[in-house]
């Protein structure tokens, strides 16, 4: 991969995940458990026909050790989930912000599994959780007169979808298949099967009609969330990660609450809550704390 196709990849990702929370908000009268089933659904079906329509056909690897991946959807499925409950229930730049403290708890995971935390992997965690009281310390005690709030609910479903997120990550990690761009697509393909059967499972056709004969528009939604915010940079993502080193890869988020705080704000009229950039400030100083810091140190250590 040449040097000018990884910003591309970049670009892609981080523009694709801030239209996510956009999509989902103007497909509202979707219930979550629809949208993260067609989500799911149609990101698959259009993949699966990417797939066997060109020669990457030829990359699926189908044995055992491949059906692992499935695994991870399951909790690909979580991520998807939660967070069309989230950001019903709270601004997309919140809920943004919080999927991308998701490095807190891949480190949580790793130290369940045996590898303990430093202290700057420490500082990182409370900076980051700091960083995120900040933000929505304020909705929670006073709701705004105007404007989406930041609910518990809300709250709760963004923690457990940037929980789902890290689990994906962390796990399809472990099972890394071999094989570079053939091991790349084989993640895709196991992962969105594993989500999109649970997806088959919570679908609900008869909402869909409905709220689609009511509101044409909302099939365009839906089709933006599984393609614009859920296909290209799934794809973009396992392509890049092969390409990059895990200390690099998580950061490549560090933009997306910005940018999905811009779009909520020219497509929604969200206004950008008061506390969100010095919680964002706490939370990015707290992933480099978290991600970076302690990598440069042990390269320098070599």
């Amino acid at each position: 991969m040449t040097d000018r196709t990884r910003p591309l990849l970049v670009l892609t990702i981080i523009l694709g995940l801030g239209f996510t929370g956009v999509f989902i908000k103007l497909a509202a009268p979707v219930s979550p458990a629809n949208l993260f089933a067609t989500r799911s659904l149609l990101s698959f079906a259009l993949f699966a026909l990417i797939v066997v329509l060109s020669p990457a056909r030829r990359l699926v690897r189908v044995d055992r050790r491949s059906w692992t991946y499935a695994g991870p959807g399951v909790l690909l499925a979580c991520y998807y989930y939660f967070a069309a409950v989230a950001f019903q229930q709270a601004p997309v730049a919140v809920v943004s912000l919080i999927l991308a403290t998701a490095p807190v708890f891949g480190t949580l995971y790793g130290a369940v599994l045996g590898h303990a935390p430093g202290r700057w992997h420490y500082l990182g965690i409370a900076l980051c959780l700091t960083g995120l009281a900040v933000t929505v310390s304020p909705d929670l005690a006073a709701p705004p007169a105007t404007g989406p709030a930041t609910t518990p609910a809300g709250l709760a479903a963004a923690l457990a979808s940037a929980a789902g997120l890290a689990g994906y990550g962390f796990l399809s990690r472990r099972l890394a298949l071999p094989g570079g761009t053939a091991g790349d697509v084989t993640l895709v393909v196991y992962s969105l099967l594993g989500a999109s059967l649970l997806g088959l499972v919570a679908l609900a056709p008869g909402e869909l009609a409905a709220i689609s004969a009511e509101r044409p528009t909302t099939l365009v939604w839906l089709l933006g969330l599984s393609v614009v915010a859920t296909l290209v940079p799934t794809v973009a993502l396992a392509l890049l990660s092969q390409r990059v080193s895990p200390v690099s890869l998580p950061l490549t988020n560090l933009p997306v609450p910005l940018v999905a705080a811009l779009v909520a704000f020219l497509v929604l009229g969200e206004a950008l809550p008061v506390t969100f950039v010095p919680g964002a400030g706490l939370v990015v100083a707290g992933l480099y704390f978290l991600v970076v810091h302690p990598a440069r140190r042990t390269r320098g250590s070599r």
